[in-house]
């Protein structure tokens, strides 16, 4: 009886522990795409404004001739 009570206590602290580590694991796997879609996000937009400069500087390098 104490044994069955004991194995179904460590039981549920096991799976409280397995379901706090699946939300970490969660968290971590979310806060990796997070800062991925920032980083890709970020580039895209810095190359834009170089692209737009690098015309704009174009178009009065051309003016200036």
């Amino acid at each position: 009886m104490l044994k069955n009570e004991k194995y179904i206590l460590n039981n549920n602290k096991h799976i409280i522990l397995l379901s706090v580590h699946k939300k970490n694991i969660i968290c971590v796997v979310y806060k990796l795409l997070y800062f991925k879609l920032l980083y890709i996000f970020n580039s895209y937009i810095s190359s834009n404004i170089l692209h737009r400069a690098n015309n704009y500087r174009r178009k009065n390098m051309q003016f200036i001739e």
